[in-house]
C-alpha cells in the first residue's frame, strides 16, 4: 500500500473507533426526563437489585472522584434486598448537607441539587427498626433527572 492509502485507512480506523466509544458512552447513559418515570426506574433498579441500571442514573463529570461510584454501589447493594414502602422526591431542607470536607478538600454535588430522592423501606412486623430511609441528592440538566455524586471544588 502507498503511504497515502495507509494514512486514509488509519484515519478511518481512528474515526470509527472514536464513534464506537462515543456511541457506547451515550447509549449507556439513560437520563430520565419525567420525574415519575425517574422514580419508577429507581424503584425497578432496587426491586431487581440491578446495580448497573441504578448506576446509570447517577450524574458524573470528568473529575475522577465523581466517577468513583463505590459508595453509591455499596449503599445500593446494602439496601436493594429490602422491600420498599415508598420512593419520592422531596425538596431539600435547611439541615440537608450538600457539601462536605474530607482531608482538606471540599466536595460538592456534580449538579446543583434540586431535591432528594427518598427511599422508605417497609418495616417488618416486630422489627427493632421502623421507617428506615435512604436518601440521595438529585439534580436536573436539560429537564433530565439524575442522582448526584460528589466532586472536589476547584
Amino acid at each position: 500500500m502507498s503511504n497515502k492509502t495507509m494514512f486514509v485507512v488509519s484515519v478511518c480506523v481512528v474515526l470509527a473507533s472514536a464513534w464506537f466509544v462515543w456511541e457506547q458512552k451515550t447509549s449507556t447513559i439513560r437520563p430520565v426526563a419525567d420525574k415519575a418515570v425517574f422514580i419508577t426506574e429507581c424503584r425497578a433498579a432496587f426491586e431487581h437489585c440491578d446495580a448497573d441500571s441504578f448506576l446509570k442514573l447517577i450524574y458524573t463529570t470528568d473529575a475522577p472522584e465523581s466517577k468513583d461510584l463505590s459508595a453509591q454501589r455499596q449503599i445500593f447493594e446494602t439496601d436493594c434486598h429490602k422491600p420498599i414502602a415508598e420512593i419520592k422526591i422531596e425538596p431539600l431542607g435547611a439541615k440537608d448537607v450538600t457539601t462536605y470536607e474530607l482531608k482538606g478538600v471540599t466536595y460538592r454535588p456534580t449538579l446543583p441539587p434540586v431535591g432528594k430522592l427518598e427511599i422508605v423501606f417497609a418495616s417488618k412486623p416486630n422489627a427493632a427498626v421502623h421507617g428506615e430511609t435512604t436518601s440521595f441528592l438529585v439534580g436536573r440538566t436539560k429537564d433530565r433527572w439524575w442522582i448526584l455524586t460528589a466532586e472536589p471544588t476547584r
